[in-house]
C-alpha cells in the first residue's frame, strides 16, 4: 500500500494524495483527474489503460511525454468523459482517508503485466473519438465527422494568429473577428458531436425499431425453390459420374442415397450409369 500511494502522489498532481484514490475505480479518478489544475501525464495514462479505451495506442503513449503525446491523451480521456457524461469531481465532496503504510519485502514488489510488456507499437489515429467507430457511422454523420476535423485544425490556427496580434493596440479589431470565427467554429463543432454522440448512444434501439423486410410473394418463393431443386440435380448427377464405379463403401452409399432421390423427382441417371 505504500508503494502504490507513494508512486500516486510523485506524480505531482496532489490532489490524489489526500483523497480515497487507491479505493476509485477507473471513471473516478478520470472525475478527480479532470478536477485538477495541473494535470498529470503519467496519471492520465494509468487512467487511459484501466478505461481500456484502446490498447493500441498504449504503447505510443507509454514511449514519452511530449507535447503531441499529451495532446492526444488528454484529448482521448477528454472525449471519453463526454461521451460517458464524467465530470470534474467537486473536493467537498471526497473525504480525506488516512492508509497505513506497509513496507513490501523484494519479493513482494509488484511485477508488471505481460499484456502490457507484449504490446507493440503502432502509429495511433489522431483523430478518432475512444468510443464512436468512424466506419460504423452512417455517411451523413461521417461527413460532421470529418468536418470536426478540419474545424480544429482552423482554430488552432485562429488562435495561433490571435496569439501573434494580442499585444498589438492596432489589431484590435481583427482580434475581435478572430474570436468570434473561433467561437462560430467551437459552437458548429459542439452541435455536429451532439448529433453524432445521440445516434451513437441510441443507435440499438434505432436498429430495433428497424422495419423488417418486405416478405416474399408464393411466385419468388416457388422460383427460389425450384432454382435449388435444379441446383441438387445436378449435384447428385455430378457425385453418380464421379463415384458410380467407387469401391468405397462409404461413397457406394451415398451414391445409393443420391439414385433414390433422383427416382423421387422422375430424373434418370441411367445415361450415367453406361
Amino acid at each position: 500500500m505504500c508503494l502504490i500511494i507513494g508512486s500516486v502522489s510523485a506524480t505531482g498532481a496532489g490532489l490524489e494524495k489526500n483523497y480515497k484514490y487507491i479505493f476509485m475505480n477507473a471513471k473516478q479518478r478520470l472525475s478527480l483527474w479532470l478536477a485538477t489544475k495541473n494535470k498529470d501525464y503519467k496519471t492520465a495514462l494509468d487512467i487511459f489503460i484501466d478505461l481500456n479505451i484502446d490498447v493500441k495506442k498504449v504503447a505510443f503513449f507509454s514511449a514519452g511525454a511530449d507535447k503531441v503525446r499529451r495532446n492526444i491523451l488528454f484529448n482521448q480521456l477528454f472525449n471519453f468523459a463526454r461521451i460517458y457524461k464524467i465530470f470534474p469531481a467537486k473536493e467537498e465532496k471526497l473525504a480525506p482517508v488516512h492508509v497505513p503504510r506497509t513496507r513490501l519485502k523484494a519479493q513482494q514488489m509488484p511485477k508488471a503485466s505481460p499484456e502490457r510488456q507484449a504490446l507493440k507499437f503502432e502509429r495511433p489515429v489522431i483523430d478518432t473519438n475512444p468510443s464512436v467507430r468512424f466506419e460504423d457511422l452512417p455517411p451523413n454523420l461521417q461527413i460532421l465527422f470529418k468536418e470536426n476535423s478540419t474545424l480544429f485544425s482552423e482554430i488552432k490556427t485562429l488562435h495561433t494568429e490571435l496569439k501573434a496580434i494580442q499585444d498589438d493596440p492596432a489589431k484590435e479589431e481583427r482580434r475581435k473577428d478572430i474570436a468570434k470565427e473561433i467561437v462560430e467554429r467551437k459552437n458548429r463543432s459542439r452541435s455536429n458531436w451532439d448529433m453524432i454522440d445521440e445516434w451513437w448512444n441510441t443507435r440499438n434501439y434505432i436498429q430495433a425499431a428497424a422495419p423488417e423486410p418486405p416478405q416474399k410473394t408464393p411466385e419468388e418463393i416457388a422460383v427460389e425453390e425450384a432454382l435449388k431443386k435444379e441446383k441438387r440435380i445436378r449435384a447428385n448427377l455430378n457425385y453418380i459420374r464421379r463415384y458410380k464405379n467407387t469401391e468405397k463403401e462409404k461413397q457406394q452409399k451415398e451414391v445409393e442415397l443420391r439414385k433414390s432421390e433422383l427416382d423421387e423427382w422422375g430424373v434418370s441417371y441411367e445415361e450415367i450409369l453406361k
